[in-house]
């Protein structure tokens, strides 16, 4: 079966869209269309426990990310002592809290109410920039809130994408952390992952040492088939053990996945510029795929290629 470029579908196929706690009543119309659309049979969909355990898994990997609260609270007691106070220490006050977290709305209506009389042109300036923390903290509720079946909401799948791209711009750039948090976020999101974030996330983990967090994701997705699962868990098996029977067992088991992918990591072959639009499982597409997302995490590794070559040279 051939796949469109850079679209693994999640490996997940008997696993509908999972339902957040709270969410009550039976399944609807929409997951049901969701379902169908991502070629799922809804005959063979399990009971609710099943249902639930990606997502459980998924939401105990990723609940724990570090957020920008504390900077927040930072900017909201700053506004406090701003309130507080008169004059130009007052006006200090909110400058300062803007500057620690420009989502502070409270700050910047600190600010826009002080020049209102005096310079009106001025505080519309500051009231925008108000209005729009207040709707960014609105929508980051409203994303919180839908986690787990946020692919219920219309045009979710178009949000999910230009999310996606711009994690993928960030990573690009060299901006790692930033894309890694845009890539966790949307895996909360969905956590069945129909547009395969998951992939590149697990890559940046291992390039930033985050090895038992990469384990944890690995583990979540536990009946993935790719390739893709199939080389990270090689790599972080060679990072926990070393060049032994277990690291060498899990690289073997990769290779059955698809053997083109050890010989662009080694330049035995040069991965090529362009890709074909649609790929199979197994071949020099999907391994060239694999290795422009993650050749990162194995340069990153100290001695991983160098093994690769001897694994595969003693074969």
């Amino acid at each position: 079966m051939s796949r469109k470029r850079g679209k693994k579908m999640s490996s997940f196929p008997r696993v509908p869209p999972p339902d957040p706690a709270g969410f009550t009543g039976t399944r609807t119309s929409a997951s049901l269309l969701d379902e169908i659309l991502n070629g799922l049979d809804p005959g063979d969909i399990s009971d609710q426990d099943e249902e639930e355990s990606l997502q459980s898994r998924v939401f105990a990997v990723l609940s724990d990310s570090p957020g920008q609260e504390p900077e927040m609270e930072q900017a909201m007691e700053l506004c406090r002592e701003a309130l507080e106070s008169t004059g130009e220490e007052k006006q200090d006050l909110a400058r300062r809290a803007t500057e620690v977290c420009p989502d502070c709305t409270g700050a910047w209506l600190i600010l826009a109410e002080e020049c209102r009389k005096d310079d009106p042109g001025a505080s519309l300036g500051l009231y925008h920039h108000g209005v729009r923390a207040a709707e960014q903290a609105i929508f980051e509720m409203l994303l919180r809130e839908s986690a787990g079946y946020f692919t219920m909401i219309p045009k979710s799948h178009d949000y999910l994408e230009a999310r996606f791209g711009l994690a993928c711009a960030y990573a690009a750039s060299g901006r790692k952390e930033e894309a890694l948090s845009h890539m966790e976020a949307l895996l909360m999101l969905d956590p069945r992952d129909g547009i395969g974030v998951r992939y590149p996330c697990i890559s940046l983990l291992i390039e930033l040492s985050r090895d038992q967090r990469a384990w944890d994701l690995l583990s979540a997705y536990t009946g993935d088939i790719f390739a893709d699962h199939a080389y990270h868990r090689a790599l972080l098996t060679f990072r926990r053990s070393g060049a032994g029977p277990e690291s060498r067992s899990a690289l073997m088991e990769a290779m059955k996945k698809n053997r083109h992918v050890v010989r662009f990591l080694t330049g035995d072959e040069r991965v090529p510029s362009h890709f074909p639009d649609l790929y199979r499982p197994g071949d020099r597409t999907e391994a060239g795929q694999y290795v422009r997302g993650s050749a990162g995490a194995w340069r990153a590794t100290p001695g991983a290629v160098e093994w690769l070559k001897d694994q595969t040279t003693n074969r």
